[in-house]
């Protein structure tokens, strides 16, 4: 205090300016590095984000599989043109409500098309989720060897409803009595198909 009244009037004054000029320089110096501390927080977090998001995509978020479908041989049932560039493969339970759905369009697509595609079914019996399943297959295959597959898995597709509850379909499939019932090979002898059936 002593100092202070030892100043005179026009002292105190440059004394305050210069003391507001430091404060005003202090807090404009305070607020740029706010400032550029601000851009610097949000440009590091939209580098963080733009990392995680970029991670995210790139990286698989469960392990992939390959998986190996044997090529299309001799053994497998097919129509068509083999040498299509076009290979329809298909693997169907003959029980599976979705694939008896799915059939018509199949059934649509080869003919719309039939020498340009080359259509391979193979028999993929879902036994865990359907009991027929095994049943069904070996039936069709007996028509496979009776040349008579397709016209045959039509049959157990779209009669599907009748035989799939069915606890034991053989004598259904064999039968000749039960044609109008459920699904039967007309064209095969009866005799013929349950000895390839067995």
């Amino acid at each position: 205090m002593d100092e202070d009244h030892k100043l005179t009037k026009d002292e105190k004054k440059a004394l305050r300016k210069i003391e507001w000029q430091e404060k005003e320089r202090s807090e404009t110096r305070n607020a740029k590095i706010k400032k550029i501390s601000t851009w610097i927080g949000a440009i590091l977090v939209i580098l963080i984000v733009v990392f995680v998001l970029f991670e995210s995509i790139t990286t698989p978020t469960t392990p992939t599989q390959t998986i190996k479908i044997a090529p299309v041989s001799a053994r497998d049932i097919k129509t068509g043109n083999p040498k299509a560039k076009v290979t329809l493969l298909e693997y169907a339970d003959f029980q599976c409500s979705a694939c008896a759905v799915y059939h018509p369009i199949v059934n649509q697509l080869l003919s719309a098309y039939g020498n340009k595609i080359n259509y391979v079914f193979r028999m993929f019996p879902l036994v865990n989720a359907h009991p027929n399943a095994l049943t069904s297959a070996q039936a069709a295959y007996a028509a496979y060897k009776q040349n008579a597959f397709f016209a045959y898995g039509d049959i157990l597709f779209n009669k599907q409803t009748e035989w799939s509850e069915l606890q034991d379909p053989t004598t259904a499939f064999t039968e000749s009595g039960r044609a109008a019932a459920t699904p039967r090979l007309e064209s095969v002898p009866t005799k013929k198909f349950p000895t390839c059936f067995i």
